[in-house]
């Protein structure tokens, strides 16, 4: 078994949670999982980074010595968490024109650490809003607590 794998599993039963609660929230197979348990592939980065943000460790928890994550690699995993969800029953829901702001949404994020597919549902709500709703995105959005958007004149007596 590779070390990354290795310490995956052991990260899980510390956290007390199931290879299937971390397929769920990664999105990788729990077949592709149990390849790596039994040593047949090993984890690729973008998927240690999937399972390290699911799991509230850091990247470095999950490396091996003489491997650094890239802010490209991270990007490149938040891409593919967009996709997973523009492939899902809900993403799909969405026009190609909220699908492409989703997409430009990465390039605008710090690329510190992947999105996990709860932010990206976020995303898609936000941006749908903004699309479908302008007036109900600036007052929800823009102005949470319903004061006034400028302020007011004062009035002398």
């Amino acid at each position: 078994m590779h070390p990354a794998a290795a310490a995956i599993r052991r990260l899980c039963k510390e956290k007390n949670v199931t290879f299937a609660w971390l397929s769920k929230e990664t999105g990788i197979s729990q077949p592709a999982m149990g390849r790596w348990f039994r040593g047949e592939v090993t984890p690729k980065l973008e998927s240690r980074m999937l399972v390290a943000r699911a799991l509230g460790v850091p990247l470095a928890d999950l490396l091996v010595e003489g491997e650094s994550a890239t802010e490209d690699a991270t990007w490149k995993v938040s891409e593919s968490v967009i996709e997973r969800y523009l492939e899902s029953e809900e993403g799909r829901e969405l026009t190609e024109e909220e699908q492409r702001h989703l997409r430009q949404s990465v390039s605008l994020l710090p690329g510190s650490r992947p999105l996990a597919r709860s932010e990206v549902r976020a995303m898609a709500d936000l941006i749908k809003l903004r699309l479908r709703s302008p007036d109900a995105f600036a007052k929800q959005v823009l102005n949470p607590k319903g004061t006034p958007t400028t302020p007011r004149k004062k009035v002398r007596r």
